[in-house]
């Protein structure tokens, strides 16, 4: 007995070709909704899943963010207390003294006056001394210890380095500032 071997031919040249049955063709389109659906619900929890993780990192970053901030409070408060009006106090004079021999090497005429707060003047007097410039100082007592008022005929000029301590202080306490109502988390 012989057996001839035969395979089926996918070429479409076949002049009945076979159609599958109905039960398979309903069973298959039955097979291939739920498969779709079952991918469309997966895509779905997976997309929410990335939503809850990023909304999760977003979180951790606000929160390490504040809590950073807010570890730098101290040495912000410090910096602002103790440092900046010490640097203020220190550098005052020779702030002073470059503004006044810039308003002297610009005039045309006369020497400039310098108004100062009576407890900086004694100090102040003693700084030209002795740097050798000769200026006329009179007291203010409006003025703040740390500013002076340099008048020229043609110009003058204000020095205050305790509104320029006060905008360094307000810039410093804003970062560490939470406003609650932008918190998305809160």
């Amino acid at each position: 007995m012989t057996h001839m071997l035969s395979l089926e031919s996918f070429d479409g040249s076949g002049s009945n070709p076979k159609r599958p049955s109905p039960d398979f063709q309903s069973g298959y389109e039955q097979g291939f909704d739920a498969a779709t659906e079952l991918a469309s619900a997966d895509a779905a929890a997976l997309k929410e899943q990335l939503v809850h993780a990023i909304a999760d990192i977003e979180f951790g970053f606000e929160e390490a963010r504040a809590q950073l901030l807010q570890s730098f409070r101290p040495l912000l408060s410090a910096i602002s207390s103790q440092l900046l009006p010490a640097m203020a106090a220190a550098s005052f004079g020779p702030a002073l003294f470059d503004a006044v021999k810039l308003a002297i090497e610009t005039g045309t005429s006369g020497g400039p006056t310098l108004f100062v707060h009576p407890t900086q003047r004694q100090a102040i007097e003693q700084l030209f001394a002795d740097q050798k410039l000769a200026i006329r100082i009179s007291d203010d007592n409006t003025l703040s210890e740390n500013s002076a008022w340099i008048d020229c005929i043609e110009k003058e000029t204000f020095l205050d380095a305790d509104s320029l301590i006060a905008q360094i202080n307000d810039t410093l306490s804003a970062l560490t500032h939470s406003d609650n109502r932008i918190d998305r988390h809160g």
